[in-house]
This record gives C-alpha cells, structure tokens and sequence, in this order.
C-alpha cells in the first residue's frame, strides 16, 4: 500500500476503497470519474504479485480476517512500524501523499500543475505498458497506429496487424512492402480483401522493373563537371 502510494499521490480512503479489479492488468488506474493515474512498470508487476489468486471483486487490501483494512487500524500499524524502525518523527499515513508531491515537484517544478488537476497541455500514451508523456511541440510525431501505412509503421511492432489488399494503386503492391507489412505483427495477422491483389503483390518484384531517371542525371553531372 505505502509503494502504491508514493507512486500514484492516492489518498488513504482511495487506496483502501480498491478492490482487485480496479487495478490487476491495468496500466491505468481510475479513481472517480475525473481522476486518471498511469501506472509504471515496477507498480504493474508488484500489482500482479500481490493479487495472485486473488478474487477480482475482493477487497485490494485485506486484514487477516479478510476483510477490508480500515482507516484508524492502519493509522496505529503504521505508527507502530514507524516506532519499530527508529523513527520518532510524526509521521503518518498522510505523509505517504506528501512524499509523492515532493518527487512530483522535483520533477516538474510545479506543484501547483498537480493540485489543479494536471490540466497541463499534454497528451501521455501508453506504449505498452510504457507511460511517455507528449509536451505540444511533440504532437507531430504522434501517428495513430491503428490506421498507418506500412512505411510509417517501419520499424515497429503490434500485437495485431490488419492489412487491407485492394486493386486501387495497384503499382504499390509489391513483395518487399507485403513483407515489411507481415513482419510487423508480433502475435496475430489477419489479411482482408482482393485474394487476387494479394497473389499479384507477392509475385511483383517491383525493384527490378522500378525505372528511373536518377542513373542518368547523375552520368551527365559528373561530365558536365568534369568539362568544367
């Protein structure tokens, strides 16, 4: 409870309301209808751990009677754990929130942005299981991945992969696209469309019938340099 805490800045009756499934194979947790917290991976793994077989509707966090841990009872195990430790400053569970507000201004610089709700102009994606956060002048490169061409998608990976084969712009279609196109799936592709498209695509060798002038332009600029 005191990782989670320090992680996500949740509130002592957030923490205690959660149940399972609130929060198991989740990259996000929501708290609310207004209140969004990305999970890291370190809190996604410890998260797994601590709900194996675990009921999806039990309590998150449970005394030895099972049922859920109340708020004075947490106080006092916290204090004494504290007493146990050496630490006879007062802290309590109060001072969980607190330590993310700390880790949160020496990271942005601006405590202010956190208690107004995080309205900053932002836009955080989830790249498997990877929380990157997009200031404004970085939104150009954001592409969705659910509808990209097979260029843009070079270089990267998805669980599925659609690929749409159509007779429109039929000279596009060739071995090597289809194979960067294939490749891009890591668990599930499935094909759609024109089985003819397809066939011709796989048996065009594009680079070989490819022409162009760029030989040739190239020739006549190194003569005409060499005349110089």
């Amino acid at each position: 409870m005191f990782t989670l805490a320090i992680n996500t800045g949740l509130g002592v009756l957030e923490l205690l309301n959660l149940k399972v499934k609130d929060i198991k194979g989740k990259h996000y947790l929501s708290v609310g209808k207004q209140k969004s917290v990305p999970l890291n991976n370190e809190i996604i793994q410890l998260v797994e751990r601590f709900t194996e077989n675990k009921n999806p509707t039990e309590s998150l966090f449970q005394n030895s009677k099972g049922n859920k841990v109340g708020r004075t009872a947490l106080f006092y195990d916290f204090k004494g754990l504290c007493t146990e430790l050496g630490l006879n400053e007062k802290y309590s569970v109060a001072s969980w929130r607190k330590t993310f507000a700390y880790h949160y201004y020496e990271k942005y610089k601006d405590i202010l942005d956190m208690c107004n709700g995080n309205k900053k102009n932002e836009i955080i994606v989830d790249f498997d299981g990877n929380i990157v956060s997009f200031s404004p002048d970085k939104f150009i490169n954001i592409t969705h991945g659910y509808a990209i061409s097979v260029h843009k998608s070079q270089g990267g990976e998805f669980n599925m992969v659609i690929i749409p084969f159509v007779n429109s712009f039929k000279r596009m279609l060739y071995n090597k696209l289809i194979y960067t196109a294939v490749t891009r799936a890591k668990s599930k592709l499935i094909l759609i469309g024109s089985r003819e498209a397809f066939i011709y695509g796989v048996n065009n060798d594009y680079v070989n019938n490819r022409k162009t002038t760029l030989k040739e332009m190239l020739i006549k600029k190194y003569d005409y340099q060499r005349s110089q």
